[in-house]
């Protein structure tokens, strides 16, 4: 029996699971997500979410800029390539 490898996405989500999702979030229409793994880990529409703890993708920030701080390596270069692709976006 051959193991599969995983996919750099399955590895994502594994983590999160495992250990909590990301200090680093996207939003998009209100619904806050993962920065991770992509799951939808919150809901702004009734104003119930808080996201002042949490470095959003994008923001430039005090907050934003203290949290990156703190990120590991790994979680760095996941924060870099979401801020690539909201730049080519042009969702920044």
């Amino acid at each position: 029996m051959t193991k599969k490898k995983l996919t750099e996405e399955q590895e994502r989500r594994i983590y999160c699971i495992k250990h909590g999702h990301a200090n680093y979030v996207t939003k998009c229409f209100g619904y806050v997500n993962c920065g991770r793994c992509g799951e939808q880990i919150g809901d702004q529409l009734g104003g119930i979410f808080d996201t002042r703890e949490l470095l959003v993708v994008g923001h430039k920030c005090e907050t934003c800029d203290s949290i990156r701080k703190k990120l590991s390596k790994h979680d760095l270069k996941i924060l870099g390539e979401l801020e690539k692709k909201e730049a080519k976006l042009g969702l920044e």
